[in-house]
């Protein structure tokens, strides 16, 4: 029986062979040679470097056409679809980038603009040059101010001068009214004295902020004109201003320079006045004190 089971293998083998030969496949799923050799290949010992690598190089050979043909045709299918859906976007999103640079540049270009325009402006000259020592005069808290002008009293026009010595915050005032009246008033630390030369008494009141000097402009003052016109038949220099309210007066001076008019537009009375106007900076400092022989009247 043993013998019989060889002979049959010895047969099947010189078939097999024979087959190899003359260049026939035998299909590896369904031939017992291809499972022998599946076994045999986990139960034999390792083959060797050339044996393996022959072995490899045979496999390769009989399934490399088949893995080609179906890696080919999807990567045919899918490099147009993808060079689409990538080059659509970048082009979409390129365009809303560049915008913003271009108004950047846009927006930069305009503030250069506005900067060259203001830069270019000349400024505003404040102070007229006849006008600016007697400016200085005042601004250093320390002058002497004298102020005529008519005053309209009963259908009369009556003169009224106020010479005003200033020192800080203190103030004094002469007033001199119509007829020769005189009156002097003194102003500091907070009370408002009334000196009367003819009883020789100085009466203390708290000061109400009643103003005797006439108010001439008000905050600073730019210079809008200037030129020469002839008042009252003299030849003056004059300087005209604008104060911080919008109110518009006009500075006379003499042709050696020296401040003696002031003109302006009354609206409460329709008219043009003008009133003589003088500044120096002559103090003296006893006019701030009370005279000696004087009574102190809490009032």
């Amino acid at each position: 029986m043993k013998k019989y089971v060889t002979v049959i293998i010895l047969a099947a083998a010189l078939v097999a062979c024979a087959m190899v030969s003359c260049g026939t496949e035998l299909p590896m799923e369904n031939s017992g040679a291809g499972v022998s050799a599946a076994v045999s290949a986990e139960s034999a010992p390792a083959a060797s470097a050339e044996e393996s690598s022959a072995a490899e190089e045979s496999v390769h050979e009989s399934i490399a056409p088949q893995v080609s043909e179906v890696i080919s045709e999807p990567e045919q299918v899918s490099d147009e679809p993808v060079s689409e859906a990538v080059s659509e976007p970048v082009s979409e999103e390129s365009e809303p980038v560049s915008e913003p640079e271009a108004s950047v540049e846009e927006s930069s270009e305009e503030i250069s603009e506005e900067s060259s325009e203001e830069v270019s402006v000349a400024p505003v000259a404040r102070i007229g040059e006849y006008a600016s020592p007697y400016l200085e005069t005042i601004a250093s808290g320390t002058y002497k101010i004298r102020i005529s002008e008519t005053r309209t009293v009963g259908g009369e026009a009556l003169p009224y001068t106020v010479t005003a010595y200033h020192k800080d915050s203190a103030v004094y005032y002469e007033v001199e009214e119509s007829y020769g009246t005189k009156t002097s008033y003194l102003r500091k630390d907070g009370s408002l004295i009334v000196l009367d030369s003819f009883s020789k008494a100085a009466m203390v009141y708290p000061d109400d902020g009643e103003q005797f000097e006439k108010t001439l402009w008000t905050g600073e003052i730019t210079l809008a004109a200037s030129g020469s016109e002839q008042l009252f038949e003299t030849e003056y220099h004059y300087e005209k201003y604008t104060d911080d309210t919008g109110f518009e007066f006009t500075l006379f001076f003499n042709l050696a320079d020296e401040l003696e008019r002031y003109r302006s537009y009354n609206s409460s009375v329709k008219d043009t006045i003008v009133i003589s106007l003088s500044v120096s900076p002559d103090v003296s400092g006893g006019v701030f004190d009370i005279p000696e022989g004087y009574t102190v009247i809490e009032g």
